[in-house]
């Protein structure tokens, strides 16, 4: 649980917001995000039936659209729902289950609240913290699993700090490329090697009239190679708002750790 001090950061920092604005958009998109969610959902039950863990847990569970809650629930013991907020739709749908158990924690391992400091202490002294002291620890909570689960988080994991950094100059764009690289790698190093799966967007695909105009590369890391993996096409917006006029596609990337 975070502090209510902690809360005000997070705030601050748009991480509710954030959350906030994934469901509008996916209200909007509904339909069209259908094969991606089935996708996402069948990659980790496949994953998780394959190693039958007692206990998971899950990184990045969010409004549970992605996540096969009722499977998961069915198939182990205990199942951790870790996010940095659950909105209060999901702490109410969580009371129907009792092996549900959902943790409050910044995945990064407290990059978010150090980003935070390092910006209080540049406005206050002009004093700038070097990219390559900023700790980056990963996930390393003192959950007990025998299974994670990184689901479609890796790009987005950096990104809100990297935003907040950016807004006030203290880096340049060098700088903040290296922090977003160590961030993901530290996140690739938290899942456990034969105990883990990821999910994750790995390219942005902008559409004009149905005419690809561009593809943009979203990590900053190698992907490792897996035991296995597989991808699909995520028909992220058609409206035109992600984009202003154009079609954006993702490109996701499931891998058994």
């Amino acid at each position: 649980m975070f502090t209510r001090e902690e809360k005000k950061i997070l705030w601050k920092m748009k991480y509710f917001s954030d959350q906030s604005g994934l469901i509008d958009r996916y209200l909007n998109e509904a339909e069209r995000w259908d094969d991606h969610l089935k996708n996402t959902r069948k990659f980790i039950i496949d994953c998780v039936n394959k190693y039958k863990p007692e206990t998971i847990a899950l990184l990045g569970s969010g409004w549970w659209l992605d996540v096969p809650v009722e499977e998961l629930s069915a198939i182990c013991k205990k199942v951790y729902l870790v996010d940095i907020m659950h909105p209060k739709q999901i702490v109410h749908k969580t009371r129907k289950f009792q092996n549900l158990n959902l943790v409050e924690y910044d995945v990064t391992g407290g990059t978010v609240f150090e980003a935070y400091n390092i910006v209080k202490q540049f406005r206050k002294n002009r004093y700038i913290t070097p990219v390559t002291e900023i700790p980056c620890p990963g996930f390393q909570h003192d959950i007990k699993a025998d299974y994670y689960v990184s689901l479609n988080m890796l790009n987005q994991i950096d990104s809100l700090i990297i935003e907040y950094l950016k807004k006030y100059r203290i880096y340049s764009d060098d700088e903040l490329k290296t922090l977003r690289k160590r961030i993901q790698e530290a996140h690739l190093r938290s899942l456990p090697k034969g105990r883990s799966c990821l999910i994750t967007d790995v390219e942005e695909m902008i559409f004009y009239k149905d005419k690809q105009e561009k593809v943009i590369q979203l990590l900053s890391t190698e992907l490792p190679e897996g035991k296995r993996k597989t991808s699909w096409t995520w028909d992220f917006d058609r409206s035109g708002t992600f984009n202003p006029g154009k079609t954006t596609r993702f490109r996701i990337v499931g891998i058994k750790m």
